[in-house]
């Protein structure tokens, strides 16, 4: 049982070594030179519907049903 137990915690103690050393090896792998700044802001677009003229439409009517 002791055997078993061992080799649990081997297995255990490896997979978290590999996983963590290939973890470090695919994060340290992203290019290190830092982005191009133009210093210009990028275009944005806005949430404000407060003065866009498809707002003001009417909503859509569903057409009416005829009572025969």
């Amino acid at each position: 049982m002791l055997w078993l137990a061992a080799h649990i915690w081997i297995f255990l103690f490896t997979a978290f070594c590999i996983g963590l050393g290939i973890g470090w090896w695919i994060w340290g792998a992203g290019d290190d030179t830092p982005p191009d700044h133009t210093g210009a802001d990028p275009a944005m677009g806005t949430l404000n519907t407060d003065y866009d003229p498809a707002a003001e439409a009417l909503p859509a009517r569903a057409p009416e049903r005829s009572q025969e």
